[in-house]
């Protein structure tokens, strides 16, 4: 679980970023890896 939430907040950092010009990739990713999260939670 540790390494999942260390990976949303690199991802979530990235696409903050303005150099990361594919935010919306960036977005989608972390709203399948949230969604799978939520999943693997119930």
């Amino acid at each position: 679980m540790s390494l999942k939430d260390s990976m949303i907040r690199g991802l979530a950092m990235y696409g903050a970023t303005p150099l990361a010009q594919s935010g919306h990739a960036y977005s989608q990713m972390i709203l399948d890896i949230i969604n799978d999260t939520d999943k693997n939670a119930r």
